[in-house]
Order: structure tokens, then C-alpha cells, then sequence
């Protein structure tokens, strides 16, 4: 019969093995797998969702959910829209939430998508629903095309000109589409300048007034349309930035009517004119010009007080002014392209009276101040001028004739005065007479006059309507702002006072007195109600002004509550999958207000388990698992766009039995001592995250015997009989443990039986004897007494000891080898040696041993370790020539010579002498992987020998003795000249065999107060010839010196025979040798007695003369055939690719070397090597290696001043590489009585970056293999 998963995932059978005579059980679980054989399902076919328009992004407009049968990833639901989306709506594709933009009514008034869910199975397989989406109509606001727009207009339009048309769109209909323009917080520039005008295509803005440019050049407006609807008003803001362009229709204006100069004879600087414009830009920019040509005088246009203004600097040519009057009329001309010019005349009268009697004029009151509400005639000052006859006027600043001065100088007030309109006058006085001569002479004073200001202006609305009605459609709560209230005063003092005007009812509203903020001061919730209340704006002046305005607040927003009712609060569902999808509580709020609902799921929501649509519909979209978690408090947040309100919903998971039991462990321990009564020895426990009981039961063991020995009650493993450890020290057992669904679940029970010292140590001979030569080294391995213990763990663990103690013989307390602990007496030893464990009641055995010691007569013979014969040693390739092998040990009485026997090898040499392998070059594992040879130890006879000095007339100083040491035999005193002896060496052999050496004998004669050294030094690369500066310098105590270099013989120094300057007689090399010892002779010349030695010691310095090299193995300098390694093109990072090895022969700094890796060719290495500065190790960084090679271009170079370099390039080839064994075949040899557990020997394997395991492919019972470790 065919398997149905989702009726049932899961047989249990029960297996029974029988042979005849007996049988044994086992449970066999058998799970279903899945496949995918069912379509996911939504809930409904069709959907149905009603939102209003223009509400913005809706997130979770519907919760959309297909069940699938199948599990895993059968059961993984995808979501898309196939059809009917035009951008405007997203499903997220693994939750199935529907969301969509903002939707308009007037485009599309219903959208009918459709929604396919495609599980992940293979094939996969889907369905589908219809979702009608359905768009309700509101009242939209009028909107303005833009939120800003700039406009210009020529200055000295007339009043009615239009200024700027502003379309507004509103597409609804009815009073909904009707609108009206108003002004928004006209600015206080704006009073009286502009008017707006509703038309029926938008607002049409015109000017009030003649706009001039100087009074103002821009203006910023703020225009609103607001619809006509029945309840809730819609509106829009748009700022308007006029710009009035200049025209150049003003004529420049001098600042006086006239100018007067008096001057003596001989001036240049006459006076200066200054002229207004007020037009802008070049419109305003004024030159200075001569009506006439003059050949007396010149005008010239500077800046004024580095401002824009300029004026005309009239001076006189030097030389051509002459005593009397003269007249200039000048022309102040603006430059715009239709130039306007204005004429002034200026008076200049040349008298030498100026230079003998200058005009002062002085005045009554300097700083004089008037308030802008004083009388006409009030006196201001009085003019003063210390001559006869002289007239006063005004001849500029007298704006509007305020002011007049009468033939006495009195200025007095002459028309009413307005600070609004001047601040400040600057009054040009002029006072003349005529001179002696009869010629005016005139002087002029500038009378400051600064207007102070009275309260006689009320503060004024910005706002032009009054009454202002306001309607408020949102929730009003204490502190709510409800509007901004903003007055201007023309008065200097600016700051006002807002109040709200006391009533017969009260105000629930405030108002801030220096802002004009007005807020709320309780909650306003109640439905269509109106406050009618005046606000206030007073200035702060002595006689305080003030000014009202009417506000009417209405209030259109319901008291509609948004908390979830209490019965709504609370839910349950089922978990797994018969509660997905289902609705689980709705959401019944009841919204008056115009604004749409919002619910979300703002916490608790773990694992995004629920979802929650647009009409307030609380799903779950996944599987939930009551084990995991039984309970949530989703925090759901109802917002209606201006409050929302947040209620905890506590949703309940119901249990089904949907778990099977489950033991903490796969594998339970139980440990048991072994001899023991019945007992219990475990309480099992089997965790189930449903509810209900579970039962427990054995349903097999490992041994068929013990069937019967183990027990299970209530969960406690018993056994009913006594254990024996050494029969069986570990049981199996299978357990079940079973909950009320029937669902099972197994465990393996491992029963460990504790070991009691109950067996004795056992050696395995019980007469051990050894012979051993005379000559046997410290540490020769003799023979090996082993003991086995039935027992284990401590109770199994035995040291060897010897006893009686002896002094050549140690033993190892572990392993129980015997070696020879120092040096050997010929003769027959017999001693006891013990083997004890280390249980808690210690037991024990003791056998004898006897060693047989005698002298080795015959060849040599090689001391091995252990029992091998012969010797196995491994090398890693590429180690650098003198690499140590081995070193070989041979006995015998006589002294061995080693040597390479009949063999073709080169590759390595062995010392004579000490019996030490080494290599002779590189070994390359590719060539040769293994290399067998043998090894003659040969001893020496006739060893013996004797030395002589050859006679002559010197040699009778000196004597040799039998070891080669060279003594004096009496005083060499008076001895000047070297001494040279000849040594022959001869053997003991038949025939005897000699060699002969000459020894040169240095006498010296040092003189104590020059018994120091003297030093220099010297670089390596000094030229040939070079002096050589010693330190402390010699100095002769004779007056004519002959200097000497008596030793050595042969130098690469030279030393100038009267002078005694020393000098380079050949090139140095420090690598070769670094430090000479010279010893001079100075003598006095024509008196050879008269003499003294002085030793000197030169150092040579190193100079950065040789470049890095590669150490072998491997040239990296050939890039032409580069050095090739391997690496696995997934190797891990840092895994080593090769060892860089370079060396400098330089000293200090100069031969300190560093890598550094260039780019590889065709490819960026650094993203795929890194190779270390300091020790040259180039590695992997974990990328993958792509391409089968590349080629790495490495860089050595010393860390001299001027660095020398060597280049150097490696081949990585990557690839899949397998591990490769560092030798075809490996020999171990293990003795037959090893213990268990005993290293038997190494194998390596090279993984090229990447881990290697290792298994044994035909292994055995007696053999294990560590699968990490080698």
C-alpha cells in the first residue's frame, strides 16, 4: 500500500532475530519523508477590502495566507501578484502581507489583483485568489501647483495691475470644490500693498498701490486656498516672492541746493558735492562732471566711506586760482541706459582774508533732540559766527522744510515732524558775509537732529480677517496649539503684549504673551461646538495703545475612544498548522471622525507570528508552537492619523500532542561498581513538551546473557545481579520512553563497571637474563621486564622498580625498560625488579633479572634502542645542506672511524669521527623519496702519537710535549728576530707515518707605559693606500724612529718605514675576516738595541656591499623558470604556502633582511597571498585560488641606508589537489609484548592548505588510528 505523510509520519516495528534456539529484538523507526503532493490553499477564493483614498501607504492592507500539507520546504509559501498591479501595490513574499500606496478615487475606483502562492517543492506547486481592492471617495484638498513660486513687477505700476495668477486644482465637486484665497500672516511690509482675489481658476494677487523700488524691492506673500466644505475645510499654502524690478525714472539729487567755498589764494581742494539716486544698480551710480570746460578747475568721482554712494572731489589746478569769486556749475549723472542727470552750482570765493580771519561756526546746543510731537517755532539751537553782517540759511538735509532759521541763526521748528517718517535730519547750514574786499565768504556746519519717538501708533493684525474663524478636525488635548497671533507696532518700542479678553463664559484657551501662541487648556472633544472669544495686542508705551481681533474656534472631531474593547482583549488559537490563517478576533472601533484607522502590531509579535489588515482583522500567518511559547500579549496600536491609543491583546496557544519524548542525551552514561549487590544505579528522565505522563522500558541489551540482569521501574535502571568488570566492563542498553499519544523515542543506555582492585600484576617471564658489553653508553637500553593488570585505571597501572638499588643500573618505573645508568664494572649482576599498581590496596609481583657484563672483543658494534636493527630516520625537503640526519653510536675497545660502505649515495656524508648524518645538498622529495644505505664502524689501531721539534740552534729554547703543547725551556731575553721551529708528528702504525708544520715564534718587547692597545678602524671598501688613523697615537721617545710591522708576515697593511703611518696595501672584505691584530716595532735608527712593540688592533667596518640572497632550497632570482608549489585552490586562511629563506652577508642593519610581494602577473595578489615582512612566510588568506597558477614576484632587501635588493618570482599552482603521503611506505617495529595503547610509529600526509584526516583502509582489531593526528 502507498504512504500518506500527513496521515501518518512515523511506524514503529518490531524486528525479532531468531537462529533456532534462541532470538533476540529490536525497534525499528521507520519516518515517513515528505513529498510535495499538495497545492498551497488560501482561505477564501475571493477577498474583498474598502479603503478611503489618498490615505497614504497602507502596510497591511490584507493578511494573506495559503496552507500547505507538506513539510519543510515543501510547505515554504511564496507570494506574488500576477496580475491587475500597476505599482501601486507589493505583497512581501515570504509573509504574504498586502500593501499598497496612496490610491486616488477620481483615477481607478476598484483594482482586482491577482494573487499566486507557489510553494518551494520539486516541482513546485501553486494557487491562487482575487483580491478586489475598493477606493472610497474623500474630500481632497485644494492644492496649489507648487509650494513657492517667484514673480517680478516694474516699479510705478498702477494700482490694479496684476501681479501674479495662481492656478489651484481641486478635483472634487460641490461645495467640496469650491474654494476661497485669503492671506496667510501678511508681513507688516505688506499692509496696504496688495490684495488677493478668488477667481474661478485659482487666486489672482494685484497691487494696491504705486510700488517703488526704493521703499521696498521684494515682498514674500503667503496665499492660502481654502475648499468650502460642509464640515471638514481643506486648505493649501503657497509663498509668493514678488521682486519689483527698478527703472531708472529718478534724477540724482545733490544734497544741498548749492555749495560755497571760501578759500585763500593758492588752494587746490576746494570742496565736495554729493548726490542720491534712488534707483538701483547701475541706475544709481553716479560720475561727478563740469558743466563747462574750465582751465582753473577739476572734478573728480571718488567712493564715499567705502559705501556705493560716490561724490565729486572739486579741486583747483595748482597755480591758476587767483583772489575773487568764481562759478561751477556740476553735473551729477547717473549711468543706466537712458542716462538722468541733475545740475548744482558752486560758489568759490578767493580771499586772502581766509588765511587771517577763518569763519568758526559754534552753536548753542550742540546735540540738540526733538520729540516727533513738538510745536512749530520750538527753538532747536542758535547759529553763532563771530562777524558783522552775516546771513544764515539752509542749504540741504531739510527734508519736507521742517526746519528754518531766521537772520539771527535761530534754527526753530518750521512743520509737524513723524519718526515713522524721518528718524533723523542732517541740517547743511550756511553762514556768509562779504570781506573787506567785498567778496561772500561763506562757511558751512552739518546740525544733527535725531527725532525721538512718542506712542501714537496701536499695534496692528497681521491677519486682515475679523473676525478669524478657525474649524479644528483633529483631537485637541491640553497644550494642544490651535493657532499663532502676530501684531506689528511702527512705534521704536516693539515688544507686545497678548492677552485673551476676560468674558462672561470661560475660554479653555491661553494665550502666550510674548509669542502670541494660543493653545488649549483641557481636552476639546465635544462634536461640533464653537468658542468665541477677542484677543488683545497692546504696546508697551506710556500711554499704551492697543488693538483687538475677534477669533471663532470650532471644533468638528467626535469623541470617538480608540482603545480595543475589553471582550476583544482576549483570544485563543490552536498551534501547528489548523491555526494559520484563521481569524482570531476582530477588531470593532467605531470612528466618527474623518480620518481612517490604522492598526499595527507595535510588540510581541515574536517571530512575526501575526498580522493584523486595514479593518482591524487579527490573523496568524505562521505555525505556532505552544512548547516554544504558550503566550503572547501583542500590543496593538489603533491611530486615526492624530492620536492613537495602545491595548495590550493576550493571545492563548492550545496544546495538541505533537512532540515525542525526548532524553536530554542520545547516549546516557550510567557507572556501576563491579561486585556489588542488586542495587539501583539511574534515574532515567525523559523531557516531553506536551502534556501527560511518560512510561519507560528495556527493549534489548548488548549481551543476550544479561537480558535478564538489568530492570527498569518507574524510570530507575536496577541491577539484580552482581557485575564482573574483567568478564564485562560495558553493557548497552536500549531504552523507550512513551507518552500518552503513543509517540515513542529511544536512548542507548552505556552501563561502565567500575573496576575493583581485584587482580594482581603478572609478569610475562619470570627469568629475565642479558649480556651487555663493557663499553655500553649511559642510556643503553638492555632489556625490558613487562608486567600485565587485569585491572584498570590505577588499579591497572604499574611501576617498576629495582632492588636491591644499584648504581649502574636504572630502571624505567612506566615501561620497565633497564639501561645502563653510568659507567659499567666487568662482571655478573643479579637483582629483583618489582612491578606494583596503584589501586587503593596495592598488589604486586617480583621476578629476578641478571646482567651479564663483558668485553666487547671483535669489530665495533652499533648500540641500538629497542630491538630494531637497524636505523629509520625522516628529513622534510628542501632543509639546507649540513642538515643533521642521525647521529650512529658503535662499542668496541679500540676508537671507531665511520664511513658510507659500498655505496653510490651522495647525498649525504657521515662524519669520521663523531658518527653524525648530514646532508651534502638539498633533498627534493619529487626525485628521490627514500634512500637506504649502510654504515661501516671501523676501529683504529696504532691511535698512538708523538710529536718532535727539528734541532737547530733556536729550537733548544723550546720543548714538545706528548700532547703537542710548545713550552719555553729558559729566558728569551735579548732575543729580537722571529724564532721559526719545525714539528713533525708521527703515528704509532707499521709503516710509521709523519707530517711536519713550522710554527713562527713573535718575541716581543713591550715597555710598560706603553703597554696599551692602540685601535683603528676602517671601512671594507676603503680605497688601496688609504691612511689609517690609529687611536691613541703612537708617539716615539726616540728622535730619529725606524718602524716595523714584525707580525703577521702577510697583512693587507703597509707601514711607512721613518713616518710610521699606517696605510691599506690591499681591498678588504669584512665577510671574510673583520678584525686584524698587527704588532709594530719602533727602533731607534743606527742603535739596533734601543727598541719597544706596540700592539695594534684594527677593526673593519662594514659596508652594505652584497645583496640579499635566496637561501636553498629553491633560486627564486630565475623568473625565467621560477620555483613551482602547490596549494589547494580552497586552502584555508594562513595555511603556508612556502618558507621564504634569504640571506644577506652584510652585518648589522645591512644584513637584517625583509620580504615585500609584488603584484602577481595578470592578477592582484593581495587579495590572495600575504606574505610576512619579517619571516618570509607566504600564505593564503582563505579566497579561493581560481586560476590553475600564478605567479608570485617576491622582493628581498636588506635594511642597509641604501637598501640592495634581489627579485625573485614562485610559481603557486592551484588546483584540487589530493594529500599526498611524505613517503611511499613507512617501517615501524613494535615489540610483540608492547602494551596496548603504545605509539607504534608516525605517518605525515601534506594537505596543501587544507585538513587532513586519517583512516586505516584495511584495519585491524589490534590497531587504532587517531583520524586528526598522524
Amino acid at each position: 500500500m502507498s504512504l500518506d505523510r500527513e496521515e501518518q509520519a512515523e511506524y514503529t516495528l518490531e524486528i525479532t532475530a531468531s537462529n533456532g534456539a534462541s532470538n533476540s529484538k529490536a525497534l525499528l523507526v521507520i519516518n515517513v519523508d515528505d513529498v510535495n503532493d499538495h497545492d498551497p490553499v488560501f482561505l477564501r477564493k475571493n477577498y474583498q477590502v474598502e479603503i478611503t483614498e489618498n490615505r497614504g501607504m497602507v502596510k497591511n492592507l490584507l493578511c494573506l495566507v495559503a496552507r500547505d500539507k507538506d513539510r519543510g520546504k515543501n510547505a515554504e509559501v511564496n507570494y506574488v501578484i500576477v496580475s491587475g498591479n500597476k505599482t501601486l501595490f507589493h505583497i512581501n513574499d515570504t509573509s504574504g502581507t498586502l500593501s499598497s500606496e496612496s490610491l486616488n478615487f477620481e483615477d481607478t475606483r476598484k483594482h482586482v489583483l491577482r494573487i499566486r502562492a507557489t510553494d518551494h517543492g520539486d516541482p513546485p506547486r501553486s494557487s491562487f485568489t482575487t483580491v478586489e481592492v475598493l477606493v472610497k471617495n474623500v474630500n481632497d484638498a485644494p492644492t496649489f501647483e507648487s509650494e513657492e513660486i517667484a514673480v517680478s513687477i516694474d516699479e510705478e505700476k498702477p494700482a490694479g495691475t496684476g501681479v501674479a495668477f495662481l492656478p489651484v486644482l481641486d478635483e472634487d465637486v460641490g461645495k467640496n470644490g469650491e474654494f476661497d484665497c485669503t492671506y496667510e500672516n501678511i508681513d507688516p511690509e505688506e499692509f496696504g500693498k496688495f490684495r488677493v482675489v478668488t477667481t474661478s481658476g485659482g487666486c489672482e494677487i494685484y497691487n494696491k498701490v504705486l510700488l517703488k523700488w526704493f521703499e521696498g524691492s521684494s515682498y514674500s506673500l503667503r496665499v492660502r486656498v481654502t475648499d468650502r466644505a460642509s464640515l471638514f475645510h481643506k486648505s493649501d499654502v503657497i509663498t509668493v516672492g514678488v521682486k519689483i524690478r527698478d527703472l531708472n525714472n529718478h534724477d540724482p539729487v545733490f544734497l544741498q541746493d548749492s555749495y560755497y567755498s571760501s578759500v585763500p589764494p593758492g588752494t587746490t581742494s576746494i570742496l565736495t558735492v554729493v548726490a542720491t539716486d534712488e534707483d538701483n544698480g547701475r541706475n544709481a551710480r553716479i560720475r561727478y562732471s563740469l558743466a563747462t570746460q574750465s582751465e582753473i578747475f577739476q572734478i573728480h568721482t571718488r567712493k564715499w566711506r567705502k559705501e556705493t554712494l560716490t561724490v565729486g572731489k572739486l579741486t583747483a589746478v595748482r597755480g591758476k586760482l587767483h583772489a575773487g569769486k568764481h562759478i561751477v556749475d556740476v553735473f551729477a549723472e547717473d549711468q543706466g541706459k537712458l542716462k538722468r542727470r541733475t545740475k548744482v552750482t558752486c560758489f568759490i570765493t578767493v580771499d586772502s582774508e581766509m588765511n587771517r580771519s577763518p569763519l568758526t561756526i559754534s552753536l548753542s546746543k550742540p546735540k540738540p533732540t526733538l520729540y516727533e510731537n513738538v510745536g512749530l517755532n520750538t527753538l532747536v539751537t542758535t547759529v553763532r559766527v563771530k562777524k558783522a553782517g552775516v546771513q544764515y540759511s539752509i542749504v540741504g538735509g531739510n527734508t519736507g522744510h521742517a526746519f528754518n532759521i531766521s537772520r539771527h541763526g535761530r534754527v526753530s521748528v518750521a512743520n509737524m515732524l513723524d519718526y515713522e517718517t524721518v528718524r533723523e535730519y542732517r541740517l547743511v547750514i550756511r553762514a556768509m558775509y562779504k570781506s573787506s574786499a567785498g567778496l561772500e565768504l561763506a562757511t558751512e556746519k552739518v546740525l544733527r537732529i535725531p527725532i525721538l519717538d512718542i506712542n501714537d501708533n496701536e499695534p496692528r493684525f497681521t491677519i486682515l480677517e475679523n473676525p478669524l474663524v478657525l474649524n479644528i478636525n483633529t483631537r485637541v488635548h491640553p497644550g494642544s496649539v490651535i493657532t499663532k497671533i502676530l501684531a506689528h507696532d511702527a512705534d521704536s518700542a516693539k515688544t507686545l503684549i497678548y492677552t485673551i479678553k476676560s468674558s462672561s463664559s470661560p475660554v479653555p484657551f491661553k494665550i502666550d504673551s510674548s509669542s502670541g501662541v494660543i493653545t488649549a487648556r483641557t481636552s476639546l472633544q465635544s462634536r461640533s461646538w464653537s468658542y468665541l472669544f477677542t484677543v488683545v495686542a497692546e504696546d508697551g508705551g506710556t500711554a499704551r495703545k492697543r488693538n483687538e481681533l475677534e477669533i471663532h474656534v470650532r471644533i468638528l472631531v467626535g469623541n470617538s475612544s480608540l482603545k480595543i474593547p475589553r471582550h476583544q482583549l482576549v483570544a485563543k488559537v490552536n498551534e501547528g498548522p489548523l491555526g494559520v490563517s484563521r481569524n482570531i478576533l476582530s477588531f470593532g472601533i467605531k470612528n466618527v471622525a474623518e480620518h481612517d484607522l490604522t492598526y499595527s502590531i507595535i510588540k510581541g509579535n515574536y517571530g512575526t507570528a501575526f498580522c493584523v489588515d486595514v479593518t482591524g482583522s487579527l490573523y496568524a500567518v505562521r505555525e505556532l508552537d505552544r512548547e516554544s511559547r504558550g503566550n503572547y500579549i501583542l500590543s496593538v496600536s489603533v491611530n486615526d492619523g492624530e492620536s492613537s491609543e495602545i491595548s495590550d491583546v493576550h493571545i492563548t496557544v492550545n496544546d495538541i500532542d505533537d512532540h515525542r519524548p525526548q532524553f536530554p542525551d542520545g547516549e546516557i552514561l550510567i557507572f556501576t561498581d563491579e561486585n556489588m549487590q542488586e542495587q539501583k544505579i539511574k534515574r532515567l528522565s525523559a523531557e516531553d513538551s506536551d502534556l501527560g505522563n511518560i512510561t519507560y522500558g528495556i527493549v534489548g541489551t548488548s549481551r543476550q546473557s544479561y537480558s535478564n540482569v538489568f530492570a527498569m521501574d518507574h524510570g530507575i535502571v536496577m541491577i539484580t545481579r552482581t557485575l564482573d568488570r574483567e568478564e564485562a566492563a560495558t553493557h548497552v542498553l536500549t531504552i523507550v520512553a512513551t507518552d500518552q499519544a503513543s509517540h515513542k523515542t529511544f536512548a542507548r543506555a552505556v552501563v561502565l563497571v567500575r573496576d575493583k582492585n581485584d587482580n594482581s600484576p603478572r609478569f610475562l617471564s619470570r627469568d629475565y637474563a642479558q649480556r651487555i658489553p663493557l663499553n655500553a653508553a649511559q642510556g643503553y637500553f638492555i632489556l625490558r621486564t613487562l608486567a600485565t593488570d587485569k585491572d584498570s585505571g590505577l588499579n591497572g597501572q604499574i611501576s617498576y622498580t629495582i632492588h636491591p638499588l644499584s648504581k649502574m643500573f636504572t630502571i624505567d618505573e612506566s615501561t620497565g625498560w633497564i639501561s645502563v645508568a653510568s659507567e659499567l664494572t666487568h662482571g655478573s649482576f643479579i637483582f629483583n625488579v618489582t612491578a606494583e599498581d596503584h589501586g587503593t590496596a596495592r598488589r604486586r609481583d617480583t621476578v629476578p633479572v641478571k646482567i651479564i657484563i663483558e668485553v666487547s672483543a671483535g669489530p665495533p658494534r652499533f648500540l641500538y634502542r629497542g630491538f630494531p636493527r637497524g636505523f629509520y630516520e625522516s628529513v622534510p625537503e628542501y632543509q639546507i645542506s649540513g642538515t643533521k640526519v642521525l647521529k650512529l653510536t658503535a662499542v668496541s675497545e679500540d676508537i671507531v672511524a665511520y664511513a658510507l660502505y659500498q655505496t653510490n649515495v651522495t647525498d649525504f656524508v657521515i662524519d669520521p669521527i663523531s658518527g653524525e648524518i648530514t646532508t651534502t645538498k638539498p633533498l627534493d622529495y619529487e626525485n628521490i623519496k627514500y634512500y637506504e644505505f649502510t654504515i661501516q664502524a671501523q676501529d683504529l689501531d696504532n691511535d698512538r702519537l708523538s710529536f718532535s721539534l727539528t734541532q737547530n740552534s733556536k729550537s733548544k729554547l723550546f720543548s714538545i710535549d706528548a700532547a703537542g703543547n710548545i713550552n719555553t725551556l729558559g729566558s728569551l731575553q735579548g732575543i729580537k728576530d722571529n724564532i721559526y721551529l719545525a714539528v713533525t708528528v708521527r703515528d704509532n702504525g707499521s709503516p710509521v707515518l709523519e707530517d711536519t708544520a713550522t710554527v713562527n715564534v713573535v718575541i716581543v718587547n713591550y715597555e710598560d707605559s706603553l703597554i696599551s692597545m692602540s685601535k683603528a678602524e676602517v671601512s671594507e671598501d676603503a680605497i688601496v693606500g688609504k691612511p689609517i688613523p690609529v687611536s691613541p697615537k703612537i708617539t716615539p721617545r726616540f728622535k730619529r724612529t725606524q718602524y716595523t710591522l714584525i707580525y703577521p708576515l702577510q697583512s693587507p697593511f703597509t707601514l711607512h718605514s721613518t713616518l710610521g703611518n699606517l696605510s691599506l696595501k690591499t681591498r678588504l672584505d669584512y665577510e671574510e675576516r673583520q678584525n686584524y691584530s698587527l704588532i709594530v716595532r719602533l727602533q731607534e735608527t743606527g742603535n739596533k738595541k734601543n727598541y719597544f712593540d706596540v700592539d695594534i688592533r684594527i677593526e673593519v667596518k662594514d659596508e652594505n656591499d652584497n645583496q640579499p640572497e635566496f637561501v636553498p632550497p629553491g633560486d627564486f632570482s630565475s623568473c625565467t623558470n621560477p620555483i613551482g608549489r602547490k596549494i589547494h585552490e580552497n586552502a584555508q586562511r594562513g595555511s603556508l604556502v612556502y618558507q621564504l629563506k634569504a640571506r644577506d652577508k652584510d652585518s648589522g642593519l645591512n644584513g637584517e633582511v625583509d620580504y615585500s610581494m609584488g603584484k602577481c602577473q595578470d592578477v592582484d595578489c593581495d587579495d590572495l597571498f600575504s606574505l610576512d615582512l619579517n619571516t618570509g612566510e607566504l600564505k593564503t588568506t582563505g579566497v579561493s585560488l581560481t586560476e590553475p597558477q600564478y605567479k608570485v614576484n617576491i622582493l628581498v632587501y636588506d635594511k642597509g641606508i641604501r637598501a640592495r635588493s634581489t627579485r625573485g618570482c614562485i610559481i603557486v599552482k592551484a588546483g584540487p589537489w589530493k594529500p599526498q603521503f611524505t613517503k611511499q611506505e613507512y617501517h615501524f617495529e613494535v615489540d610483540e609484548s608492547a602494551d596496548v595503547g603504545q605509539r607504534v610509529g608516525v605517518v605525515e600526509a601534506q594537505g596543501f592548505g587544507v585538513a587532513v584526516t586519517y583512516e586505516l583502509r584495511s584495519p585491524s582489531k589490534k590497531h587504532c588510528f587517531n583520524d586528526t593526528h598522524s
